[in-house]
């Protein structure tokens, strides 16, 4: 349970490939910081920020899907190309006002890349942490 339910996402792209930001759905609260359109490779970076809706007793919970892609990443606004696409990687998150924080969902499209989640089970403002590994 938190009070101020607020979701900080870090993910960790320990792949040689550079991920791209397909769909990101806030199922309950707001964004504080919207999803990064990339998270490069070899890279750990603040990802997103959720909360829950102010002045009222919601949490947040969230879902993003990355596409790992070969090649350099497309101009911004442009899809990317289906053949560059490797695999695609969801991570979810909820910090519920009542309950245990939870990754559940969190996976990987294709055994070539792995997906690791971890969240405390509880706390005030928790840090999401996902690790994607692959070759």
């Amino acid at each position: 349970m938190s009070t101020r339910q607020v979701a900080t996402g870090q993910i960790t792209n320990n792949t040689p490939f550079d991920m791209m930001l397909q769909s990101a759905d806030l199922s309950w609260g707001n964004w504080l910081r919207r999803p990064l359109a990339t998270i490069f490779k070899g890279a750990s970076q603040q990802a997103f920020i959720g909360q829950g809706k102010p002045w009222t007793a919601s949490g947040t919970q969230g879902s993003l899907q990355y596409a790992l892609i070969e090649g350099p990443p497309p101009p911004a606004g442009q899809p990317v190309p289906p053949s560059a696409v490797l695999g695609m990687i969801t991570v979810n998150f909820d910090d519920p006002w009542s309950g245990s924080n939870s990754t559940a969902g969190t996976v990987s499209s294709t055994p070539r890349f792995t997906v690791s989640a971890f969240v405390p089970s509880s706390g005030s403002a928790v840090t999401f942490i996902y690790q994607i590994a692959g070759k």
